[in-house]
């Protein structure tokens, strides 16, 4: 007896994300699954990466030192 694989995998490549769908009976109905659930991540993952980007700006905008309260004066004495 033959048994048909019905397992599916889905891997992003250029992120390196791999997910794995195997709910349903039905391969069709798991590479759907699996697709949902690949761009879900993605989706994050972008999401993740927007959030460290924005507090790393801000993180570089308060340490900016501003107005420096001493004043230099160049000239001939």
């Amino acid at each position: 007896m033959n048994k048909v694989e019905i397992a599916v995998r889905g891997i992003h490549l250029p992120a390196g994300i791999q997910v794995f769908a195997m709910d349903s009976r039905s391969q069709l109905e798991n590479k759907k699954l699996c697709l949902k659930r690949l761009e879900a991540k993605v989706l994050s993952l972008q999401a993740e990466q927007l959030t460290q980007q924005q507090e790393s700006q801000w993180l570089s905008h308060h340490s900016l030192t501003r107005g420096n309260a001493v004043k230099v004066l160049r000239g001939e004495l």
